[in-house]
Parts: structure tokens; sequence; C-alpha cells
């Protein structure tokens, strides 16, 4: 678990939109993402796809079943959160690389038959993953800071299960 400031970049806006919150990385089961400013909004990534609540209304769902790219995005963000290095070595294929105190990694994926949703992804992580850039195109892209990781209490987990709703956690 942790907090998170993202900073996204969208074409045809002056200025970035800026969101803080923190999230919880339940493995194997879901990355919980609860946004709390500019306003508060409840995301879920799960195997079933990615699902978004407004004051606990369901607000969009869209699932891997019909966006099978989705499930590349949630191993991709479950891997890099959880310091799992290896798949996402393979699937980048490069090698992360050392900077002065820290570890990077890039990936553009190649053309292929499976519409991604995102042109590039971009890590940096220290003992957790720091710092992820998710390119979208030309113009838009999210920069996406995380800080204050640990490892969450049960109790914690249980609660952000509970709160996901369609999670079950033993």
């Amino acid at each position: 678990m942790g907090r998170f400031s993202q900073t996204r970049f969208l074409e045809g806006f002056d200025k970035p939109i800026i969101s803080e919150g923190q999230f919880f990385l339940l493995p194997r089961a879901a990355l919980i993402w609860k946004t709390e400013k500019p306003f508060k909004t409840f995301m879920v990534v799960d195997n079933e796809g990615i699902s978004q609540s407004i004051a606990g209304k369901e607000v969009s769902k869209l699932s891997i079943s019909r966006f099978p790219a989705l499930a590349v995005l949630r191993d991709v963000l479950e891997d890099s959160l959880s310091g799992n290095w290896e798949p996402l070595e393979t699937m980048t294929g490069s090698k992360i690389v050392k900077d002065a105190n820290s570890w990077r990694l890039e990936f553009a994926p190649a053309t292929s038959d499976v519409t991604l949703p995102f042109a590039a992804l971009s890590f940096e992580m220290t003992d957790y993953l720091d710092k992820i850039e998710i390119s979208k195109g030309e113009k838009d892209r999210d920069v996406i800071i995380f800080f204050d990781q640990q490892k969450a209490l049960i109790g914690f987990i249980r609660e952000a299960a509970k709160k996901a709703g369609r999670l079950r956690f033993e």
C-alpha cells in the first residue's frame, strides 16, 4: 500500500490534471486505486477489468473480455508495484538499467494485433516502484509518483478487499 500523485497531460489542455490518493495492491487479486483529490473516486483493476465508482456508485466498467489489452496493463501495474521485474524484462525485451541511485526500465511495444492502452512505459524504482510514465500518444501521458509505500497489515488488505465489493480475500 502507499500513496500516489498522478499528473495527466492531455492534448488541448494548457495545464495538466493532478490527482492524489492511495493505493492497495492485493497480490494476484486486484489493484485498488482511491483518488482523494481533486475529487474522490474508487477504482478496481482486477481479473475482470477496470471499474470506477464515485460515492459508492459504479460509473464506468471496462471488461478484459472486451478489451484484452487491459490484462497487460493490469499485469504491468501488479508486477511493477510488487517489485517483480523479471516478467517486465521478459515483456520489454530489455534489462533494468542502473542509474545513480535507482533503476530504470523503458518499454515501447512492437506493432502487434493487440491494441495496448499505451504507446510506451517508463519505470523508475529503488526499493519499490517510485515513478511510472505512461505515454498514450504524441502529447497524452500520465506521470505517476509513488511514495510512503509499505507492506500493508492484513487488516488494511481485508478492509480494502471488502470495499472493492466483488473481491474475496481470505
